[in-house]
């Protein structure tokens, strides 16, 4: 998110752009975006016209725009630190007094099983297990599996019908 154009400021618009080579950023090719209606946003000091074009007539002296982003946000252009949003991480926003929200994709469902996985006291232990049918049907992936009062994860299982099945269990270090 950021001001259309620098003389514009209070129009706030979604923008994908990437960094070249000197470190300044530049557009890049684009492709359709899933994005929040934030709703209609009123001017302070601005109006805008549309020309005509394609046959249609001009619009003119416009004070409010249509606002859609990848946060959520009704009340100001300038998202909170609570406000959903879409985005798989952190995204900076301009101007960069904005605060980015935390409330994004990855925090919100990957940020756990990530760091449990890549915390350096992780450790993985492989067993061989006796499971039936019945074991696998009602089995989810997140739940906690517990050993002498240890947790574990399942991270994969090589389930073998009436002999034992090779079980691989991540630990748990938070609980």
């Amino acid at each position: 998110m950021k001001p259309l154009m620098p003389q514009y400021q209070e129009l706030v618009t979604p923008a994908v752009y990437g960094l070249n080579d000197e470190g300044l950023t530049e557009g890049i090719d684009n492709l359709p975006r899933i994005m929040f209606n934030n709703g209609r946003k009123d001017f302070n000091s601005l109006t805008y016209y549309v020309p005509a074009q394609n046959g249609g007539s001009a619009v003119t002296a416009q004070d409010s725009y249509l606002q859609f982003s990848h946060t959520f946000h009704t009340s100001t252009f300038a998202p909170t630190f609570t406000s959903p949003d879409i985005n798989f991480g952190i995204c900076p926003l301009i101007p960069p007094t904005w605060t980015p929200t935390a409330n994004n994709l990855f925090n919100l469902y990957w940020a756990p099983y990530y760091f449990e996985l890549y915390n350096p006291n992780t450790k993985v232990i492989t067993l061989k297990i006796k499971l039936t049918g019945a074991d696998i049907a009602a089995f989810k992936f997140n739940d906690h599996i517990m050993i002498k009062n240890r947790a574990y994860r399942c991270n994969r299982i090589d389930y073998k019908p009436n002999d034992l099945s090779t079980v691989e269990l991540i630990l748990l270090n938070f609980i």
